[in-house]
């Protein structure tokens, strides 16, 4: 967020006092409370993630549901820097929010050894981030971020760590109720956020063994208030939040007699934050990416009500004139499927993304005409590592990536007899931070031998227009069907960086991970 006044290190600014917050920064005040939406400070905050204004900036720890409020609340009731929260009526908002959200002065001592530094390292990722609860603390918090990356070995990772781990955020991750067996191995846990996961209740039952745990929250799941009795023997238990559940009010009057010092939470009275519904998430048959005839596509949403809404050529889904996601649906070639999720009253979701790819045809024998870079070349395989149906993620450092930046990818594709081809798909990764851009161009040729190619398809992929986050694209080149024995391919890579860029002028990488021949 471009509203900073004092300067620190590298030339990074920062609000220090309540003067230069209430000045502001180029962009205005902070926040206005005369507006509808309060002003900048919140349309920042409720931007997504990937957006370069929203606030806080991706990769650092993010604003909690409850912090969101607060602020929000503490906006549209003036902004005051003087008023203490005792001094609110009994019944408001933000005073009983404020009970329940901030936390007694006691510290609370761990009785456990600490983790060693080295371990944490391993394990701290760019979409699992690991801290200490405070300084020389054996105590240890766990956030995870980004969606499409989670997998639920990376629960059992963090069985290393299983006796320090007192806090765990997995809100919107695509949690299911076998991933609670690992969970329940945290035995110290305190603090558990399950929120907008796809848990449906029945692995509560491997939390029980959480005999410190005190709070739970399950909001935006499908639990129902009968499968909340495993929990009874969790006697630490003080606040579960079922907001957006099947849970009612009336539930909650029953659950009162089996839980009598637990708190359930079914949301705010009067106006709330405009939240963000989660993403939805994409899977094929048996969790392929990659099938043979066709594929059956499932898209979820844990959102009961919302509208989910989906593309297949690759455009972003809009809320009006893309189709609304009904039942799954069969494709019998490669695809690019987008889905988000629609409510009135909410902010759209983030955009899911999920490619799946038709096999096809592999050739006999691959031949590189150039090198990729030096760091991927023990990866390329001699051009094999493109054919062997195992897709990347958006982490470029993992072994499915094959990089290329001082050369353009040239390579012959050769069979032993002719073969008929129509298309070529290449999958490849787009990071425009990390100077990773679409192709500027790619050709096929092909022909009876390498003397007589002929080309058969010539195209130039649109480029970014700005920074976005990272994610995978599917560029294809089609033609007319051909009985080929030998097929060229030339994949040039952008020379130089737009001037937008802040590498502008250098040259561009290209990162592939499978071609299909179809």
């Amino acid at each position: 967020m471009s509203c900073h006044n004092t300067s620190k290190a590298k030339g990074e600014l920062i609000m220090e006092t309540r003067e230069l917050l209430l000045k502001g920064g180029k962009n205005g005040k902070l926040w206005d409370t005369t507006a509808v939406d309060l002003g900048l400070m919140m349309q920042r905050i409720h931007l997504p993630v990937d957006d370069e204004d929203h606030m806080p900036p991706k990769g650092k720890p993010q604003l909690t549901e409850e912090e969101a409020r607060i602020l929000h609340l503490w906006i549209k009731d003036g902004a005051s820097f003087t008023k203490k929260v005792i001094e609110l009526p009994g019944n408001d908002s933000l005073r009983v929010l404020a009970a329940t959200f901030f936390k007694s002065p006691d510290v609370e001592v761990y009785d456990f050894a600490s983790v060693d530094e080295g371990t944490i390292t391993q394990l701290n990722t760019e979409y699992r981030v690991i801290t200490p609860l405070a300084t020389a603390s054996p105590a240890l918090s766990v956030n995870f971020y980004g969606v499409a990356q989670f997998k639920s070995e990376q629960l059992k990772d963090l069985d290393q760590i299983k006796d320090n781990i007192v806090s765990l955020h997995l809100a919107k991750m695509p949690v299911k109720d076998e991933d609670l067996k690992a969970i329940g191995n945290f035995t110290n846990l305190r603090d558990l956020n399950l929120a907008f996961t796809a848990i449906k209740g029945d692995g509560l039952k491997y939390l029980t063994s959480l005999k410190h745990l005190k709070q739970l929250s399950l909001s935006g799941t499908s639990v129902s208030a009968n499968q909340l009795k495993p929990l009874m023997q969790v006697k630490t238990l003080k606040s579960v939040k079922v907001w957006n559940t099947a849970i009612s009010n009336k539930d909650v009057a029953s659950l009162k007699a089996n839980f009598p010092n637990t708190n359930f939470g079914l949301g705010y009275n009067g106006d709330t934050v405009i939240a963000k519904l989660p993403t939805p998430f994409i899977k094929a048959d048996k969790d392929k990416n990659i099938f043979n005839k066709t594929s059956v596509i499932t898209i979820k949403s844990p959102i009961g009500g919302a509208s989910t809404r989906y593309t297949l050529d690759g455009s972003v889904p809009d809320s009006i004139s893309s189709p609304v996601y009904k039942k799954p649906f069969s494709i019998n070639k490669s695809t690019i499927v987008n889905a988000k999720v629609f409510l009135k009253g909410w902010i759209s979701s983030d955009n899911a993304s999920s490619g799946f790819y038709k096999s096809g045809l592999k050739p006999d024998s691959i031949h590189l005409l150039t090198d990729p870079n030096p760091r991927y070349i023990v990866k390329a395989k001699k051009g094999k590592a493109f054919f062997d149906e195992t897709l990347g993620s958006t982490n470029f450092n993992t072994a499915e990536w094959v990089g290329y930046k001082d050369n353009n990818l040239e390579a012959y594709l050769l069979f032993k007899q002719p073969v008929n081809i129509s298309s070529v798909n290449f999958n490849m990764l787009v990071d425009a931070g990390s100077y990773i851009m679409p192709p500027a161009e790619i050709q096929v040729w092909g022909g009876e031998n390498t003397e007589s190619l002929q080309l058969l398809s010539k195209t130039t992929p649109l480029q970014p227009t700005s920074n976005s986050s990272s994610h995978l694209e599917n560029f294809t080149a089609t033609f007319p069907i051909s009985r080929l024995k030998v097929i060229k391919l030339i994949v040039k890579q952008v020379k130089s960086l737009p001037n937008w860029h802040p590498g502008k002028g250098e040259k561009a990488w290209i990162f592939f991970d499978e071609i299909f021949l179809n």
